[in-house]
């Protein structure tokens, strides 16, 4: 990824060079082509943070997806670049009011009344387009069991 000076204004290009440096200020730099100041002067012009204080805050943002993807606190947190499942424990804790673990098992009894919901409305629609074949008592006239 070679920086060009429209570059710098666009966020996507910013989240990507973040995920490639393994959310580290050297690695974003080294990615980037460019030095530990420059880096700076560009995180500081364009989110007015420091550039390890911006990458700590976009792997956290990126943390929700994460855990979606690995269902799993410790391939995620190794994922976003911290060293310690506890850290990563901790700082997601303090950004989403719940913990990782607390957040997967939300996502896991979501996708289950998802099911539920899908399975009943699937039965409803089986019974619905499926012919009526119980048979009343005997019709007197014809000798015929009469559908009901």
């Amino acid at each position: 990824m070679r920086m060009t000076r429209l570059d710098f204004k666009n966020l996507g290009w910013w989240i990507e060079a973040a995920r490639t440096g393994g959310y580290r200020a050297e690695g974003v730099a080294t990615v980037l082509n460019v030095g530990q100041r420059h880096l700076r002067r560009l995180t500081q012009e364009a989110f007015e943070l420091s550039p390890q204080s911006w990458l700590n805050d976009q792997r956290l943002v990126d943390a929700p997806v994460a855990l979606r993807r690995t269902r799993s606190v410790k391939l995620a947190s190794a994922e976003l670049g911290f060293k310690q499942a506890s850290h990563f424990s901790r700082k997601f804790t303090e950004r989403y009011g719940m913990s990782p673990e607390s957040f997967l098992a939300e996502i896991k009894d979501q996708e289950k009344r998802v099911l539920r919901s899908e399975w009943a409305d699937s039965s409803k629609a089986a019974q619905m387009s499926a012919p009526d074949t119980r048979m009343s008592a005997p019709d007197m006239t014809t000798g015929l069991n009469a559908p009901t």
